[in-house]
């Protein structure tokens, strides 16, 4: 559910599973004890559908983890960082991650489990949580779309051998808004195809706190390229966030959590 509308997709997510050694950290149960509800995306484990290639995904997952990491420290030097500074300061050196397999069927109207038909597009517009979404998705064209800096849509037409990757909400209140979050839409599948797409979300650790970073100013001629003027005010960046918690907060009011349906 994207902006409270039904999104025309249905999908498998699988979360970084904790060990019991990380579940028994101190600074974990205090939030735990203080927030319980986050029991359910810390301390679950993930369910395995049969026709999945497990030793297949999990090398995957790792090979994202590389991707994501040196993502990372191209970033901070961009920032005037060192280069293994989100690393070095516990920022995503044990990343939260996320990973999803989403189906857009091929059809104008589809009902999901309750019987209700979606409503409008194949997901609605909006940002990622986190820091980097890397994008793996088929070849059907004219699905993706990204919203430029004049507010204009433009398809982000599949490449072969490419990923897409877009910048979440992390990235954009780390830096104040000198980068920001991707909005970024999904079409409705065309009736002949449906489409697949697999993203995976390289997060920040679970307990991260994130603030604004201490960043070099830009000086001309060096300049990043123009972007629509972000939404947030210099208070929303400057308000401190637990990682974990603004996960949270954000999938509670965008998925059902009912289990099962009643007959």
């Amino acid at each position: 559910m994207t902006q409270g509308k039904r999104d025309l997709h249905e999908a498998v997510d699988m979360f970084t599973e904790l060990s019991a050694e990380k579940l028994a950290d101190p600074r974990l149960q205090s939030l735990l004890a203080r927030r319980p509800e986050l029991q359910q995306v810390l301390a679950g484990k993930n369910v395995w559908p049969a026709a999945f290639d497990r030793a297949l995904v999990e090398r995957y997952i790792l090979s994202m983890h590389e991707l994501g990491a040196a993502v990372m420290r191209a970033l901070a030097l961009s920032l005037g960082l060192p280069q293994e500074h989100f690393h070095e300061e516990h920022l995503t050196d044990d990343p939260f991650w996320i990973l999803r397999f989403i189906h857009y069927p091929a059809a104008a109207h589809c009902r999901d489990v309750y019987g209700r038909e979606a409503e409008g597009l194949g997901c609605g517009e909006h940002t990622d949580y986190g820091c980097l979404t890397i994008v793996c998705q088929d070849d059907t064209p004219d699905s993706l779309q990204v919203r430029g800096k004049d507010g204009r849509w433009l398809m982000a037409q599949p490449v072969p051998g490419a990923f897409v990757l877009n910048i979440g909400d992390m990235v954009e209140k780390w830096t104040a808004g000198r980068y920001t979050s991707t909005l970024h839409r999904v079409l409705p599948s065309p009736p002949h195809r449906s489409r697949i797409s697999v993203p995976f979300f390289y997060e920040p650790n679970a307990l991260a706190c994130i603030r604004p970073l201490q960043i070099r100013p830009l000086q001309w001629p060096l300049q990043l390229p123009a972007h629509a003027p972000p939404t947030a005010t210099a208070s929303d960046y400057a308000r401190e966030v637990i990682y974990i918690e603004h996960l949270y907060s954000k999938v509670s009011s965008n998925f059902d959590f009912q289990v099962g349906v009643e007959e």
